[in-house]
């Protein structure tokens, strides 16, 4: 039930920062800036006016990452399968990132192919563990440890 509270807690604390940013510090904008070095076109895009939020969410990503290992171990799922939308959703955005950059004839599409199947994969995997994150804790004992709702007898 603790898991339940501190992620309402994390997402409420997000909203009224988000509000209170674009209250005090006005909507965000967009800047792009196209450079050329050693002749390969790069697009960098930057944000702006998210300076809050940006810290409030690097505070809370460990606490964020501790909760979620901590409820999949309740499951006795490990915590590794935490981490695997990680290397899918990094594989997308590094394709993603070189095809935007690079003006590569044939690769364009292997990379438009490579980044559907890491989409997909990290959707599918988010929803997975959003079902484990949400299913009814291992009655009793398991691999990694006693149950913590369990009665003791005197």
């Amino acid at each position: 039930m603790l898991n339940w509270w501190f992620a309402l807690f994390g997402f409420v604390a997000s909203l009224v920062i988000s509000f209170i940013e674009k209250l005090v510090l006005g909507p965000a904008e967009i800047t792009r800036h196209v450079s050329v070095i050693g002749g390969i076109p790069l697009t960098v895009t930057l944000t702006s006016n998210q300076e809050i939020g940006t810290v409030w969410s690097l505070i809370l990503l460990c606490p964020q990452l501790a909760v979620g290992f901590r409820r999949l171990h309740d499951v006795n799922r490990s915590a590794w399968w935490g981490a695997v939308p990680i290397p899918l959703l990094m594989a997308r955005a590094l394709c993603t990132m070189a095809k935007n950059t690079l003006d590569i004839g044939g690769l364009s599409g292997l990379l438009t192919v490579i980044i559907g199947i890491c989409f997909i994969g990290a959707i599918l995997m988010i929803v997975l563990l959003f079902a484990w994150l949400c299913e009814r804790g291992t009655v009793g004992d398991n691999r990694f440890g006693p149950d913590p709702f369990a009665v003791d007898p005197l």
